[in-house]
């Protein structure tokens, strides 16, 4: 079973791991050669767009917890008492049934 990380904690843990992954990269520790032949691990360019893309994604993440989460925006609360209503019976109009005469 896997457990569940926020988003924003899981962003946060994978730029730390891209930004270490350049650094590596940029020291040289991340390619060598043995007898003529060389090896690179990491493609230093799609690690910086990831870092890019990761930067960005943290920002919208705590724009977003800043704010308190997603909001609603348009909904028209109905009272309680809507369904039982005869002048609110929204419900079985929607549904294209006749409403509730008798209450």
């Amino acid at each position: 079973m896997v457990a569940y990380s926020d988003p924003l904690s899981e962003a946060l843990r994978r730029y730390d791991a891209f930004t270490a992954a350049e650094l590596a990269i940029v020291s040289g520790q991340q390619a060598y050669s043995i007898g003529g032949r060389s090896l690179t691990r990491g493609n230093l360019k799609e690690i910086r767009d990831t870092i890019e893309y990761l930067d960005k994604r943290i920002g919208v993440l705590k724009a977003r917890a800043a704010q308190g989460g997603i909001r609603i925006r348009g909904a028209v609360p109905l009272p309680l008492s809507a369904r039982h209503h005869k002048k609110h019976n929204w419900f079985s109009r929607f549904r294209g049934l006749r409403a509730n005469e008798n209450g």
